[in-house]
């Protein structure tokens, strides 16, 4: 069982060629997540070429928790993900591309969400199908921004007291990332 988890998105800088993007290029920066409830994080890229990338996103946050029908209840969230990136097209200093992110996460639960007495945590998985893009500036080759939108499925389930719950996160849904 993974102790912290999934999610979110980020900022691709750090590149370093005023090429069109040829050569293998890795990138570290802020990743933050607004969809309902806002994440922060770090995401790790690598485009291993033109075409083909890779990408590492760790993020934390609060979150609202709705469990079968209980009042909702705010909670710290932590995610990790990890992304497929596919260029679409590619120009001298940006880049458009789809991208398919799996994730983990956890939520704490304070015995909070479904009105327990204990702590614990609840998990699941996500998963967002997503598009975005990527700007180098021309004069700072290094410096990137990135900004992505897309569709997250969220699945958590617990089994408090013997009984199956499903909870409802508030990250569901549309996303944009930073």
């Amino acid at each position: 069982k993974l102790g912290y988890l999934t999610a979110a998105i980020a900022l691709g800088g750090a590149m370093a060629s005023t090429s069109a993007m040829a050569e293998p290029k890795l990138g570290v920066g802020f990743h933050g997540l607004i969809g309902g409830s806002t994440l922060a994080g770090a995401e790790g890229r690598y485009w291993m070429d033109d075409q083909v990338g890779a990408a590492v996103n760790v993020a934390y946050g609060n979150v609202e928790v709705d469990a079968d029908g209980s009042s909702a209840v705010e909670t710290d969230l932590m995610s990790v993900g990890l992304k497929g990136l596919y260029a679409l097209q590619n120009n001298a200093n940006s880049r458009m591309y789809a991208a398919l992110e799996l994730g983990y996460f956890e939520v704490d639960d304070d015995g909070l969400i479904y009105g327990g007495t204990g702590g614990g945590t609840l998990d699941g998985f996500s998963v967002m199908p997503a598009f975005g893009t990527e700007f180098n500036l021309s004069g700072l080759p290094e410096l990137g921004f990135k900004w992505e939108v897309g569709y997250r499925y969220m699945s958590a389930e617990s089994d408090p007291d013997g009984a199956d719950n499903n909870a409802d996160i508030d990250l569901q849904g549309i996303n944009v990332t930073l």
